[in-house]
């Protein structure tokens, strides 16, 4: 399964061939996918109007313990494409939060990780909002820690560019990545944040400096996971490099 390795084609996807999946198997993976999306659910709904006997009822007094599991539970269905769940269940995590108070670092992720939910289901403007908001977090913070804060705004920057506005996505990412590089060298923060400045570049014409910037982020990747991945490709539809193994 070997992906294209061109530095000037991205958006590559490899295929596998489907693979033949026992009715028993399918029905086991079916049976776990309902209950996420049955706890997704519950953990969506408001404290106050939660069921009585419902497990959003159980953890109603219990508002840490709540929002953890919104962030567990929001990054599975994301990662499995349940995305109207897992849009739900990041919401309802930022409500969460701010009814507790929350002002730190966590809020800011927990307004990433919606407008992450928010970008896959295609609606930038309402994910450039939510990364505002996350950002405006980080500003009180100082911008720290400076791999989410920084990684943020080169998100920011990232959606600007598929919003048509290439100039305005130079002026967020530059800085991003001028930072990462000093403060987060090895992270997968600065990874994607080359990659998002790759992308801005090639669509201003400036392939060869696009094409350095991708070989940058990869040798992080590499560095990060292993050389033992069989292929690499860069994935311009989502804010990473992607691998095929």
């Amino acid at each position: 399964e070997d992906g294209i390795r061109d530095t000037s084609v991205t958006g590559v996807q490899t295929c596998a061939l489907p693979i033949y999946q026992p009715d028993a198997l399918r029905k086991r993976q079916q049976t776990v996918q309902d209950l996420l999306v049955g706890s997704a659910r519950a953990l969506s709904t408001p404290p106050g109007q939660a069921a009585q006997a419902g497990p959003g009822a159980a953890l109603s007094a219990q508002p840490v313990v709540r929002a953890e599991l919104q962030g567990v539970l929001g990054k599975l269905l994301h990662n499995l494409s349940l995305n109207d769940d897992a849009l739900a269940v990041r919401k309802a995590r930022v409500q969460q939060l701010q009814a507790m108070g929350q002002r730190d670092a966590t809020l800011a992720e927990a307004w990433q990780a919606w407008a992450d939910s928010q970008d896959a289901r295609g609606d930038l403007a309402g994910a450039r909002d939510s990364l505002g908001q996350a950002l405006q977090v980080c500003q009180r913070l100082g911008m720290r820690p400076a791999a989410l804060c920084w990684g943020i705004q080169a998100q920011q920057g990232w959606l600007m560019l598929q919003g048509g506005k290439p100039q305005d996505a130079l002026q967020l990412v530059a800085p991003a990545v001028q930072r990462l590089r000093t403060e987060a060298p090895l992270s997968l923060a600065l990874a994607q944040a080359l990659a998002q400045m790759g992308d801005a570049l090639s669509n201003v014409g400036q392939g060869t400096s696009a094409s350095r910037h991708y070989d940058e982020a990869m040798a992080i990747r590499s560095k990060l996971w292993g050389p033992d991945r069989k292929s690499t490709r860069l994935n311009s539809s989502h804010r990473c490099i992607s691998y095929a193994v």
